[in-house]
């Protein structure tokens, strides 16, 4: 762990205001927080997820620094794995989706030809 327990960040959601994130490190294991709709019922979100993953382009105010120091937090965790399974089925679920559409198309079009 570092010397610093907690490290904040302002995160872009679909809203107007930004959600806040924090990143929590105790001996225990760390913790993440936003603020999001999807934080408050106890969910992990796109925002904590952004973070740990260094996509800083929806951060209102984070440093590369900071973002690379969370995610050092995690190495050797037991939630390093969730976190990495959670990311393989994200691309699974996104992989299915096209997958799918991709099949409905050529119903659609007949559906529109005159």
């Amino acid at each position: 762990m570092s010397a610093r327990d907690a490290i904040e960040f302002h995160v872009r959601g679909s809203g107007g205001d930004p959600y806040q994130v924090i990143f929590t490190a105790r001996p225990e294991g760390v913790y993440a927080t936003c603020t999001c709709k999807a934080g408050i019922f106890g969910e992990w979100c796109k925002h904590r997820q952004a973070i740990l993953d260094g996509k800083l382009d929806l951060a209102v105010d984070a440093s590369p620094a900071d973002a690379e120091e969370v995610a050092g937090w995690f190495d050797e965790s037991p939630l390093e794995s969730v976190l990495l399974r959670r990311k393989a089925i994200d691309v699974e679920i996104r992989a299915l989706r096209k997958q799918k559409i991709d099949a409905l198309k050529p119903a659609l079009r007949a559906w529109t030809k005159p």
